[in-house]
């Protein structure tokens, strides 16, 4: 059964707005993964970064309102490189179904 929310998402597939919402929480979902696996704290980034702390809060905190040259700044303060890549549309929605499967699947654990 599909829940009101599921049917709203798929609705707005696509839309500019949640395309937006979901690329920046995949970005600081990256970023925090990144710093736990590397055991970098947010003070350590800024100091890398060579910015103030809440530059690095903001950005993590999924801020809009942030440069592209931030977000390399970010991923390389980190040793990585930031990657954008686009894709065909009708391959994201061919993914969808399998992605909301696997989403409520985790849900049920």
């Amino acid at each position: 059964m599909t829940t009101w929310l599921e049917k709203r998402l798929a609705e707005r597939s696509g839309s500019v707005g949640l395309e937006t919402e979901r690329l920046f929480l995949e970005l600081t979902e990256s970023f925090v993964r990144t710093m736990a696996a590397k055991n970098i704290k947010r003070a350590e980034l800024a100091r890398r970064m060579e910015v103030d702390r809440a530059v690095v809060t903001r950005v993590m905190a999924g801020d809009r309102n942030v440069t592209l040259r931030t977000l390399v700044s970010v991923a390389a303060s980190l040793g990585c490189r930031l990657k954008i890549e686009m894709e065909e549309e009708s391959a994201v929605e061919a993914s969808a179904p399998a992605e909301r499967k696997l989403a409520g699947a985790s849900r049920s654990r």
